[in-house]
Protein backbone atom coordinates (compact mmCIF):
# COMPACT_ATOMS: atom_id res chain seq x y z
CA UNK A 1 0.00 0.00 0.00
CA UNK A 2 3.21 2.59 0.46
CA UNK A 3 4.27 2.12 -2.99
CA UNK A 4 0.92 2.02 -4.27
CA UNK A 5 0.32 5.41 -2.37
CA UNK A 6 3.91 6.85 -3.00
CA UNK A 7 3.37 6.34 -6.67
CA UNK A 8 0.00 7.69 -6.91
CA UNK A 9 1.31 11.13 -4.87
CA UNK A 10 4.59 11.21 -7.15
CA UNK A 11 2.57 10.74 -10.21
CA UNK A 12 0.57 14.45 -9.55
CA UNK A 13 3.54 15.89 -8.90
CA UNK A 14 5.09 14.98 -11.78
CA UNK A 15 2.24 16.14 -13.85
CA UNK A 16 2.83 19.93 -12.40
CA UNK A 17 6.24 19.40 -13.79
CA UNK A 18 7.61 22.43 -16.53
CA UNK A 19 8.20 20.25 -20.23
CA UNK A 20 11.73 20.60 -20.39
CA UNK A 21 14.05 19.67 -23.86
CA UNK A 22 15.29 16.52 -24.49
CA UNK A 23 17.79 17.61 -26.83
CA UNK A 24 21.23 15.68 -26.13
CA UNK A 25 22.73 18.62 -25.74
CA UNK A 26 20.57 19.46 -22.18
CA UNK A 27 21.31 16.08 -20.49
CA UNK A 28 24.07 15.78 -18.61
CA UNK A 29 23.01 13.22 -16.21
CA UNK A 30 20.76 9.88 -16.50
CA UNK A 31 19.78 7.69 -13.84
CA UNK A 32 18.28 4.15 -15.01
CA UNK A 33 16.36 2.25 -12.12
CA UNK A 34 16.33 -1.90 -12.59
CA UNK A 35 15.76 -3.14 -9.15
CA UNK A 36 14.44 -6.60 -9.99
CA UNK A 37 16.29 -10.15 -11.54
CA UNK A 38 18.90 -11.04 -13.27
CA UNK A 39 17.48 -11.74 -16.99
CA UNK A 40 16.05 -8.26 -16.29
CA UNK A 41 18.96 -6.49 -15.69
CA UNK A 42 20.95 -8.04 -18.60
CA UNK A 43 18.18 -7.44 -21.14
CA UNK A 44 18.33 -3.74 -20.67
CA UNK A 45 22.15 -3.66 -21.55
CA UNK A 46 21.66 -2.94 -25.22
CA UNK A 47 19.57 -0.02 -24.22
CA UNK A 48 22.11 0.94 -21.95
CA UNK A 49 24.27 1.30 -25.02
CA UNK A 50 21.76 3.22 -27.06
CA UNK A 51 21.27 6.34 -24.38
CA UNK A 52 25.04 6.25 -24.09
CA UNK A 53 25.15 6.94 -27.98
CA UNK A 54 22.22 9.34 -28.50
CA UNK A 55 23.31 11.43 -24.90
CA UNK A 56 26.99 11.50 -25.53
CA UNK A 57 27.88 14.36 -23.52
CA UNK A 58 25.92 12.30 -20.15
CA UNK A 59 26.83 10.28 -17.26
CA UNK A 60 24.47 7.34 -16.88
CA UNK A 61 24.19 5.71 -13.34
CA UNK A 62 22.43 1.84 -13.42
CA UNK A 63 20.45 1.32 -9.84
CA UNK A 64 20.31 -2.57 -9.36
CA UNK A 65 20.49 -4.80 -7.04
CA UNK A 66 23.73 -5.03 -5.08
CA UNK A 67 23.87 -9.15 -6.20
CA UNK A 68 24.55 -8.03 -9.67
CA UNK A 69 25.74 -4.09 -8.96
CA UNK A 70 29.13 -5.98 -8.37
CA UNK A 71 29.14 -7.97 -11.43
CA UNK A 72 27.75 -5.14 -13.74
CA UNK A 73 30.99 -2.94 -12.49
CA UNK A 74 33.10 -5.96 -14.06
CA UNK A 75 32.46 -5.27 -17.93
CA UNK A 76 33.39 -1.79 -20.12
CA UNK A 77 29.74 -0.58 -19.58
CA UNK A 78 29.40 2.95 -21.02
CA UNK A 79 28.04 3.94 -17.23
CA UNK A 80 28.42 3.51 -13.65
CA UNK A 81 26.58 1.02 -10.99
CA UNK A 82 25.07 1.87 -7.50
CA UNK A 83 23.95 -1.09 -5.69
CA UNK A 84 20.88 -1.78 -3.34
CA UNK A 85 20.63 -3.92 -0.99
CA UNK A 86 17.34 -6.45 -0.90
CA UNK A 87 15.80 -3.80 -2.72
CA UNK A 88 12.57 -6.28 -2.37
CA UNK A 89 12.43 -5.42 1.17
CA UNK A 90 11.05 -2.54 2.93
CA UNK A 91 14.42 -1.09 4.31
CA UNK A 92 16.19 -1.73 0.62
CA UNK A 93 13.48 0.30 -1.24
CA UNK A 94 13.50 2.84 1.29
CA UNK A 95 17.22 3.37 0.80
CA UNK A 96 16.92 3.27 -3.00
CA UNK A 97 14.79 6.06 -2.47
CA UNK A 98 16.81 7.81 -0.07
CA UNK A 99 19.79 6.91 -2.66
CA UNK A 100 17.85 8.70 -5.76
CA UNK A 101 17.01 11.78 -3.51
CA UNK A 102 20.59 12.70 -3.15
CA UNK A 103 21.39 12.68 -6.88
CA UNK A 104 21.18 15.32 -8.90
CA UNK A 105 20.04 13.93 -12.42
CA UNK A 106 18.58 15.14 -15.58
CA UNK A 107 16.75 11.72 -16.55
CA UNK A 108 15.59 9.24 -14.62
CA UNK A 109 14.25 6.23 -16.34
CA UNK A 110 12.08 3.50 -15.18
CA UNK A 111 13.57 0.71 -17.58
CA UNK A 112 10.78 -2.52 -17.01
CA UNK A 113 7.40 -2.24 -15.29
CA UNK A 114 7.55 -3.55 -11.31
CA UNK A 115 6.23 -1.26 -9.14
CA UNK A 116 9.44 -0.64 -7.33
CA UNK A 117 11.54 0.85 -10.29
CA UNK A 118 8.52 3.07 -10.88
CA UNK A 119 8.25 4.28 -7.36
CA UNK A 120 11.97 4.88 -7.18
CA UNK A 121 12.27 6.66 -10.45
CA UNK A 122 9.72 9.22 -9.82
CA UNK A 123 11.25 9.72 -6.40
CA UNK A 124 13.98 11.44 -7.83
CA UNK A 125 14.82 15.00 -8.04
CA UNK A 126 15.28 14.16 -12.05
CA UNK A 127 13.61 17.14 -14.33
CA UNK A 128 12.35 14.71 -16.43
CA UNK A 129 11.28 11.08 -15.79
CA UNK A 130 10.30 8.21 -18.50
CA UNK A 131 10.10 5.00 -18.83
CA UNK A 132 7.30 2.49 -16.87
CA UNK A 133 5.80 4.78 -14.45
CA UNK A 134 2.35 3.41 -13.26
CA UNK A 135 2.09 0.75 -10.57
CA UNK A 136 2.05 -2.59 -11.09
CA UNK A 137 1.72 -5.64 -9.01
CA UNK A 138 2.30 -8.50 -11.57
CA UNK A 139 4.88 -10.95 -11.12
CA UNK A 140 4.57 -11.87 -14.85
CA UNK A 141 4.57 -8.34 -16.37
CA UNK A 142 5.37 -9.74 -20.21
CA UNK A 143 1.60 -11.25 -19.87
CA UNK A 144 -0.28 -7.86 -19.89
CA UNK A 145 0.17 -4.15 -21.54
CA UNK A 146 2.45 -1.15 -20.21
CA UNK A 147 2.71 2.09 -21.19
CA UNK A 148 5.63 3.91 -21.84
CA UNK A 149 5.08 7.62 -20.14
CA UNK A 150 6.87 10.69 -19.47
CA UNK A 151 6.87 13.52 -16.60
CA UNK A 152 8.85 16.88 -17.34
CA UNK A 153 9.17 16.12 -21.01
CA UNK A 154 7.74 14.97 -23.75
CA UNK A 155 7.49 11.76 -25.72
CA UNK A 156 8.35 11.10 -29.78
CA UNK A 157 5.44 8.90 -29.83
CA UNK A 158 2.99 6.79 -27.35
CA UNK A 159 4.01 3.24 -26.80
CA UNK A 160 3.42 0.10 -24.62
CA UNK A 161 4.66 -2.89 -23.77
CA UNK A 162 2.97 -6.05 -24.02
CA UNK A 163 2.65 -9.73 -24.79
CA UNK A 164 6.08 -9.10 -26.54
CA UNK A 165 9.76 -10.48 -26.11
CA UNK A 166 10.92 -8.89 -22.76
CA UNK A 167 14.48 -7.81 -24.82
CA UNK A 168 12.42 -5.36 -26.73
CA UNK A 169 11.18 -3.58 -23.03
CA UNK A 170 13.70 -1.28 -22.47
CA UNK A 171 14.56 -0.54 -25.81
CA UNK A 172 10.86 0.51 -26.81
CA UNK A 173 11.32 3.33 -24.57
CA UNK A 174 14.02 4.42 -26.96
CA UNK A 175 11.68 4.04 -29.71
CA UNK A 176 8.69 6.51 -27.89
CA UNK A 177 11.50 8.54 -27.26
CA UNK A 178 12.42 9.10 -30.94
CA UNK A 179 16.00 7.52 -30.30
CA UNK A 180 17.55 5.42 -33.41
CA UNK A 181 18.68 2.04 -31.57
CA UNK A 182 20.83 1.02 -34.28
CA UNK A 183 22.45 -2.34 -33.84
CA UNK A 184 21.77 -4.28 -30.26
CA UNK A 185 25.02 -5.17 -28.94
CA UNK A 186 24.51 -7.97 -26.37
CA UNK A 187 27.88 -9.07 -25.45
CA UNK A 188 30.01 -9.60 -22.53
CA UNK A 189 33.49 -11.41 -22.39
CA UNK A 190 35.09 -12.66 -19.24
CA UNK A 191 39.23 -12.60 -18.73
CA UNK A 192 40.34 -16.54 -19.43
CA UNK A 193 42.64 -16.21 -17.38
CA UNK A 194 39.64 -16.35 -14.35
CA UNK A 195 38.18 -18.94 -16.26
CA UNK A 196 41.09 -21.47 -15.96
CA UNK A 197 41.84 -20.41 -12.56
CA UNK A 198 38.44 -21.45 -11.51
CA UNK A 199 37.74 -24.48 -13.40
CA UNK A 200 41.09 -25.52 -12.16
CA UNK A 201 40.05 -24.76 -8.57
CA UNK A 202 36.21 -27.12 -8.80
CA UNK A 203 38.73 -29.98 -9.82
CA UNK A 204 38.19 -29.82 -13.92
CA UNK A 205 40.63 -30.79 -16.32
CA UNK A 206 41.98 -28.30 -18.26
CA UNK A 207 40.32 -28.64 -22.21
CA UNK A 208 38.10 -31.29 -21.26
CA UNK A 209 34.68 -31.34 -23.02
CA UNK A 210 32.40 -29.74 -20.40
CA UNK A 211 28.69 -29.71 -20.33
CA UNK A 212 27.18 -27.22 -17.64
CA UNK A 213 23.54 -28.27 -16.14
CA UNK A 214 21.65 -25.38 -14.05
CA UNK A 215 19.13 -27.13 -12.47
CA UNK A 216 17.38 -24.64 -10.60
CA UNK A 217 15.07 -21.34 -11.33
CA UNK A 218 13.51 -18.54 -9.42
CA UNK A 219 10.33 -19.84 -9.94
CA UNK A 220 9.14 -23.23 -9.15
CA UNK A 221 7.17 -23.81 -12.09
CA UNK A 222 9.81 -23.27 -14.33
CA UNK A 223 11.83 -26.17 -13.53
CA UNK A 224 12.38 -29.25 -15.53
CA UNK A 225 12.93 -31.29 -12.52
CA UNK A 226 16.33 -32.35 -10.69
CA UNK A 227 15.43 -36.54 -11.62
CA UNK A 228 15.58 -35.57 -14.94
CA UNK A 229 18.83 -33.46 -15.15
CA UNK A 230 19.99 -36.45 -13.31
CA UNK A 231 18.93 -38.91 -15.81
CA UNK A 232 20.99 -36.69 -18.34
CA UNK A 233 24.07 -36.27 -16.57
CA UNK A 234 24.25 -39.94 -16.80
CA UNK A 235 23.59 -40.38 -20.33
CA UNK A 236 26.19 -37.69 -21.47
CA UNK A 237 28.79 -39.59 -18.96
CA UNK A 238 27.96 -42.61 -20.39
CA UNK A 239 27.58 -41.86 -24.00
CA UNK A 240 30.01 -39.34 -24.22
CA UNK A 241 33.32 -38.50 -23.22
CA UNK A 242 32.49 -35.22 -21.72
CA UNK A 243 32.40 -33.70 -18.17
CA UNK A 244 29.41 -32.34 -16.44
CA UNK A 245 29.10 -29.64 -13.87
CA UNK A 246 25.66 -28.94 -12.09
CA UNK A 247 26.29 -25.47 -11.37
CA UNK A 248 23.73 -23.53 -8.11
CA UNK A 249 23.98 -20.59 -6.20
CA UNK A 250 25.19 -20.56 -2.94
CA UNK A 251 22.80 -21.64 -0.41
CA UNK A 252 20.96 -24.26 -2.99
CA UNK A 253 24.26 -26.98 -2.37
CA UNK A 254 21.68 -28.65 -0.19
CA UNK A 255 19.19 -29.54 -2.69
CA UNK A 256 21.91 -31.66 -4.87
CA UNK A 257 23.14 -33.74 -2.02
CA UNK A 258 20.63 -36.25 -3.38
CA UNK A 259 23.06 -35.69 -6.90
CA UNK A 260 25.93 -35.94 -5.11
CA UNK A 261 25.44 -39.07 -4.02
CA UNK A 262 24.18 -40.80 -6.87
CA UNK A 263 27.27 -39.49 -8.86
CA UNK A 264 29.86 -40.13 -5.75
CA UNK A 265 31.69 -42.97 -8.00
CA UNK A 266 32.02 -40.53 -11.17
CA UNK A 267 35.48 -38.83 -11.91
CA UNK A 268 33.44 -37.28 -14.78
CA UNK A 269 30.28 -35.10 -12.69
CA UNK A 270 31.18 -32.31 -10.74
CA UNK A 271 28.93 -29.91 -8.31
CA UNK A 272 29.92 -25.97 -7.82
CA UNK A 273 27.67 -23.39 -6.11
CA UNK A 274 29.01 -20.09 -6.73
CA UNK A 275 28.63 -16.89 -4.33
CA UNK A 276 29.02 -14.25 -7.38
CA UNK A 277 28.08 -13.82 -10.84
CA UNK A 278 31.72 -12.99 -11.44
CA UNK A 279 32.24 -16.94 -11.41
CA UNK A 280 29.06 -18.22 -12.59
CA UNK A 281 29.67 -16.17 -15.69
CA UNK A 282 33.53 -17.37 -16.12
CA UNK A 283 32.30 -20.97 -15.93
CA UNK A 284 29.70 -20.73 -18.41
CA UNK A 285 31.95 -18.69 -21.17
CA UNK A 286 34.52 -22.08 -20.43
CA UNK A 287 31.50 -24.29 -21.19
CA UNK A 288 31.04 -26.37 -24.74
CA UNK A 289 27.21 -26.49 -23.68
CA UNK A 290 24.52 -25.10 -20.93
CA UNK A 291 21.72 -27.17 -20.20
CA UNK A 292 19.16 -24.70 -17.87
CA UNK A 293 15.14 -23.78 -17.09
CA UNK A 294 14.09 -20.14 -18.29
CA UNK A 295 16.56 -18.43 -15.86
CA UNK A 296 18.96 -15.65 -15.35
CA UNK A 297 21.69 -17.76 -15.94
CA UNK A 298 20.04 -18.36 -19.68
CA UNK A 299 20.27 -14.51 -20.50
CA UNK A 300 23.72 -14.34 -18.92
CA UNK A 301 24.95 -17.18 -21.45
CA UNK A 302 23.19 -15.45 -24.20
CA UNK A 303 24.95 -12.05 -22.96
CA UNK A 304 28.48 -14.35 -23.36
CA UNK A 305 27.79 -16.20 -26.51
CA UNK A 306 27.41 -19.52 -24.78
CA UNK A 307 25.54 -22.50 -26.69
CA UNK A 308 22.52 -23.31 -24.95
CA UNK A 309 19.68 -25.87 -24.52
CA UNK A 310 16.43 -24.15 -22.61
CA UNK A 311 13.74 -26.06 -21.18
CA UNK A 312 10.37 -23.39 -21.12
CA UNK A 313 6.98 -23.93 -20.11
CA UNK A 314 5.13 -21.98 -18.01
CA UNK A 315 6.48 -18.61 -20.05
CA UNK A 316 6.71 -19.44 -24.13
CA UNK A 317 10.48 -18.21 -25.82
CA UNK A 318 8.94 -15.82 -27.56
CA UNK A 319 7.62 -13.98 -24.56
CA UNK A 320 10.94 -14.27 -22.26
CA UNK A 321 13.83 -16.29 -23.97
CA UNK A 322 16.99 -14.08 -25.48
CA UNK A 323 16.25 -13.50 -29.19
CA UNK A 324 20.70 -13.92 -29.35
CA UNK A 325 20.54 -17.76 -28.09
CA UNK A 326 22.88 -19.64 -29.83
CA UNK A 327 20.93 -23.35 -29.35
CA UNK A 328 18.16 -24.31 -29.35
CA UNK A 329 14.59 -24.03 -26.87
CA UNK A 330 12.60 -27.10 -25.82
CA UNK A 331 9.05 -26.07 -25.80
CA UNK A 332 5.52 -27.45 -25.42
CA UNK A 333 3.03 -25.40 -26.70
CA UNK A 334 -0.15 -26.53 -24.05
CA UNK A 335 -3.22 -24.54 -23.70
CA UNK A 336 -2.84 -23.34 -20.64
CA UNK A 337 0.78 -21.63 -21.73
CA UNK A 338 1.80 -19.30 -21.21
CA UNK A 339 0.30 -18.81 -17.57
CA UNK A 340 0.96 -16.17 -14.50
CA UNK A 341 3.07 -19.32 -12.72
CA UNK A 342 1.43 -18.81 -9.38
CA UNK A 343 -0.08 -22.59 -9.66
CA UNK A 344 -0.75 -25.04 -12.00
CA UNK A 345 -3.97 -25.96 -13.16
CA UNK A 346 -2.92 -29.55 -14.14
CA UNK A 347 -0.89 -32.35 -12.15
CA UNK A 348 2.62 -32.54 -12.03
CA UNK A 349 3.29 -29.17 -14.37
CA UNK A 350 2.84 -31.32 -17.88
CA UNK A 351 4.45 -27.98 -19.12
CA UNK A 352 7.85 -28.97 -18.13
CA UNK A 353 7.60 -32.73 -17.44
CA UNK A 354 6.46 -33.68 -21.03
CA UNK A 355 10.55 -32.71 -21.82
CA UNK A 356 11.77 -35.95 -21.54
CA UNK A 357 15.61 -36.28 -21.28
CA UNK A 358 16.20 -38.42 -24.08
CA UNK A 359 14.27 -35.15 -26.13
CA UNK A 360 16.85 -33.49 -24.15
CA UNK A 361 20.20 -35.85 -25.19
CA UNK A 362 18.99 -35.41 -28.89
CA UNK A 363 19.33 -31.42 -28.10
CA UNK A 364 22.64 -31.70 -26.76
CA UNK A 365 23.59 -33.79 -29.40
CA UNK A 366 22.46 -31.36 -32.24
CA UNK A 367 24.35 -28.77 -30.46
CA UNK A 368 27.95 -30.38 -29.33
CA UNK A 369 30.53 -29.86 -31.62
CA UNK A 370 30.66 -32.45 -34.98
CA UNK A 371 33.67 -34.49 -33.37
CA UNK A 372 31.60 -35.32 -29.78
CA UNK A 373 28.67 -36.04 -31.50
CA UNK A 374 30.62 -38.50 -33.88
CA UNK A 375 31.71 -40.48 -30.81
CA UNK A 376 28.66 -40.30 -29.04
CA UNK A 377 27.25 -42.04 -32.30
CA UNK A 378 30.50 -45.06 -31.92
CA UNK A 379 29.50 -44.96 -28.28
CA UNK A 380 25.93 -45.81 -28.72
Amino acid sequence: MLIRALIALLRLKGKLRKIRSLDPDSIHSILIVELTRLGDVITMLPTVRVLAKHFPHATIRILADERYASFLRSFNLPCSVSGVVNPETSEGFLSAVAFVRTQKVDLAISISPPKRNAAVALASGALRKVGYLAYSDTLTPYLTSHCIESFGCRLNRSLEFGRENIELRSLKICDALGIARGASDTRLTIDHTEKNALLETIGIPRKCQLIVLHPFSGWLFRSWGLDRFNELASTITTRLNSHVLFLCEKGEERKLEASRKLFAQSKRVWFYASDNLMDTAAILQEADLLVCNDSGPLHLAAALGVRTVALFGPSTPDLTGPRTLKGEYLYKQLECSPCNQMRCIHAGSPCMTYISPDEVYQSVMRQLPVQLAASAVANA
